[in-house]
């Protein structure tokens, strides 16, 4: 399936071999900022919670602003001029994931 072609990915599932991760990845995990970004204040400790099989693995690495490490470490936030994406739950994330949501909505 193409989706709306706003940001140049691939869509790819979560495969550990020796099965010593589950899928889908659950829980609260690190998310580490890779770059400045108007929606992250920037902090290397920032924690969110996660429920997904799947994850994105961007065309242009630059558009990255943010990753998060199970098993491998994957792209969980990106930017593409005034489109944002997130692979965590921010409404769920308590005070990390409210002042993103602030940050959000003062753009």
């Amino acid at each position: 399936m193409k989706g709306l072609s706003w940001i140049d990915a691939k869509v790819k599932r979560f495969t550990f071999e020796n099965n010593h991760l589950k899928v889908p990845h659950m829980g609260w995990n690190t998310v580490v900022p890779s770059k400045q970004s108007s929606i992250f204040s920037y902090n290397s400790s920032l924690r969110f919670y996660h429920v997904h099989s799947y994850y994105v693995e961007l065309t242009d690495a630059s558009q990255e602003i943010a990753y998060t490490n199970y098993g491998i470490s994957f792209t969980s936030s990106f930017q593409n001029e005034n489109i944002f994406g997130v692979q965590f739950h921010p409404e769920k994330s308590h005070k990390f994931g409210f002042e993103l949501l602030d940050n959000f909505a003062k753009l």
